[in-house]
């Protein structure tokens, strides 16, 4: 078998990219492919910023013979669809559809349910992707929300942050402020500089002497 033939396979009379199939069944032999295996599968199978024909065949394979769930088969048929699973702001990636649902929902504030139903929308089952999670932070630092909402989002996504620190508005930095420089003096506590002190010794000295002097 020559090395060209190697990097294909044929299924069902569909060529297909051999490392990326193998890659599908691998996880596909764990269980129904979720939505971050199916962002990995897709990221894997492009070549720079675009994918092949035989790769976008063996997507279109895997998709119609192995198990996902849900959001997984949603976000791959989207993909090869029209590649608009995702939207772009800046260089930066999020999810089209979570972020059309958070922008719909903050016209009038986003409420507590709300943010559950975000919250509830951005999992696969037990798992969050690295795309849902900065979706969210977005929309946390971007859109309307009560304090309800954005405590409830903020606990999921940083579930270390203090209740006070959830209620910061998104305006407000969650970095600790620098302290105080050292050169500030302390309350009650005057700071003597050279030059004093160097006065008063001068002067206690002056003292001693004209003390010490025998008298006529």
């Amino acid at each position: 078998r020559t090395g060209h033939e190697s990097y294909y396979r044929h299924v069902d009379g569909v060529k297909c990219d051999r490392a990326l199939l193998e890659a599908a069944e691998r996880v596909a032999s764990n269980g129904p492919i979720g939505l971050v295996d199916a962002m990995d599968l897709w990221d894997k199978a492009k070549d720079g910023n675009r994918i092949t024909e035989v790769e976008r065949q063996t997507l279109g394979w895997v998709v119609e013979h192995l198990e996902f769930t849900e959001k997984g088969r949603a976000f791959m048929e989207q993909q090869l669809l029209d590649g608009s699973y995702y939207t772009s702001i800046g260089r930066t990636k999020y999810s089209r559809a979570l972020l059309q649902r958070a922008e719909r929902f903050s016209e009038q504030s986003i409420s507590q349910e709300q943010a559950v139903d975000l919250w509830q929308s951005a999992l696969d089952g037990e798992r969050l992707s690295d795309c849902e999670r900065r979706t969210l932070r977005y929309v946390l630092q971007n859109l309307n929300a009560t304090t309800g909402a954005r405590k409830f989002l903020l606990a999921k996504l940083d579930p270390a942050v203090t209740p006070d620190e959830s209620q910061l508005p998104r305006s407000t930095s969650l970095t600790a402020r620098p302290s105080a420089p050292s050169a500030v003096r302390s309350r009650g506590a005057p700071i003597l500089s050279a030059e004093w002190i160097l006065s008063f010794v001068g002067s206690l000295l002056f003292v001693i002497f004209c003390n010490s002097a025998p008298r006529r």
